[in-house]
């Protein structure tokens, strides 16, 4: 029977020697620790990012224009930023507005209250755009002094959602206190002696102009029309859903649906 003879190592070569138990025991942990670590470093730079995507961006300025103003922070918001104020502009000293601020991305504007930040068109210019597509949300702000064909104060193509909030004083020319045309939702607000150019404007609440319009808890109150509706109007198919919400003393004393709406009559219906 011949010797079998083991290979000799490759020279140059090393050798692995088994680790003892305690140092693989030691070994394994480090590995775990670093994978650890690998795991939070990545999950921390995430949120990071996530942070960096939606930031709280702050007015700080009742000026119309210029650092901290509210056309200023919002022309320079990033999509699902939060704008909020540092700043009381109530009615006596509003943000008074030289153009319409137009929302181009999704953004949230969270005022502090109706009665500490007041927007003001001036009686000139209308107060804000919603683009198609965008969603947008605005609450705590008295928003007066509009002046827009369609819509004095707001107009929305897009997805927008208003509460807590004033709608008063917009009577420039044109339809409307709000025009919608696309998805709005209105809580817990008010619309009050908002009265439209006699001469241009027909309606002094709500133009929903074929939208889907929710409305609760709500009061219209005031709102003065000389040839439409001072509440409420409801056109080309749109569909208006309201509850908890109080109309009086507007210019008819009525919400008034025509063409293809299912969702109130045609004719006249007294609130």
């Amino acid at each position: 029977m011949g010797i079998q003879r083991g290979k000799r190592p490759i020279e140059g070569s090393s050798v692995r020697t088994p680790l003892p138990g305690a140092a693989r025991r030691r070994a394994s942990r480090l590995i775990r620790a670093g994978l650890i670590v690998g795991v939070v470093s990545a999950s921390l730079s995430l949120v990071a990012i996530q942070a960096a995507e939606a930031a709280n961006d702050t007015v700080t300025t009742c000026a119309s224009s210029g650092p901290g103003s509210l056309p200023a922070v919002v022309g320079a918001a990033a999509p699902g930023d939060t704008i909020d104020f540092t700043v009381s502009c109530p009615r006596g000293s509003p943000i008074t507005l030289t153009s319409s601020i137009t929302l181009a991305s999704d953004v949230t504007i969270a005022g502090p209250g109706a009665s500490l930040v007041a927007v003001n068109g001036n009686n000139a210019v209308q107060l804000f755009v919603v683009n198609p597509g965008v969603t947008a949300v605005i609450s705590g702000l008295t928003m007066e002094g509009g002046a827009g064909y369609s819509g004095l104060a707001v107009d929305n193509a897009g997805t927008l959602t208003v509460s807590n909030s004033t709608f008063t004083a917009n009577g420039g020319g044109g339809n409307g206190t709000l025009y919608n045309s696309g998805s709005l939702t209105l809580t817990n607000s008010s619309l009050i002696n908002n009265v439209p150019d006699q001469n241009t404007g027909d309606y002094a609440g709500i133009w929903n102009d074929g939208g889907n319009a929710t409305v609760s808890d709500t009061t219209f109150s005031g709102n003065y029309s000389y040839s439409g509706a001072g509440g409420i109007i409801n056109e080309a198919g749109g569909t208006v859903v309201v509850s908890g919400s109080t109309f009086s003393g507007n210019s008819t004393g009525w919400f008034r649906s025509r063409e293809l709406s299912k969702t109130f009559p045609s004719t006249r219906v007294p609130v």
